[in-house]
């Protein structure tokens, strides 16, 4: 199994942002940060989400954690996708070759690993205090 726990962030939901996946196997775990200076709070999510899920071998069986209400609801109610489009056909794609359970990351289900994850990609935003070079 494959644990994933994801985040992203920005300083408006237009701007700089910074995105983090911190990836747990039983063979360790691995940080993976980036960010983008022009983008939306729901494409650095979905940036978080895919960059994570490229670390998990396909076939692959992935429990990727998030506190976005976008990709929870797009993935698990079906929600009508209108924006960001190229990055969700890389997620169809990365969907195809993996079993993934999607967690949602508030309540009871989160975890510190939820909570690293949001301070790695709020540290990862261009032009924040604190911001990391990429």
């Amino acid at each position: 199994m494959v644990e994933i726990y994801t985040n992203g962030s920005c300083l408006s939901n237009r701007g700089p942002g910074g995105w983090a996946a911190i990836i747990v196997t039983e063979k360790g775990r691995a940080v993976l940060k980036g960010s983008a200076q022009e983008t939306t709070i729901n494409r650095i999510e979905l940036t978080a989400a895919l960059e994570g899920l490229a670390c998990a071998l396909p076939k692959s069986d992935v429990r990727l954690h998030t506190n976005s209400q976008y990709l929870r609801q797009i993935l698990t109610q079906e929600k009508e996708r209108d924006d960001n489009l190229d990055l969700w056909k890389n997620m169809d794609r990365m969907l195809r070759r993996r079993a993934v359970e999607w967690i949602w990351a508030q309540g009871p289900d989160k975890q510190a690993e939820d909570d690293n994850a949001a301070e790695i990609a709020v540290s990862m935003i261009p032009e924040s205090p604190g911001a990391q070079e990429t």
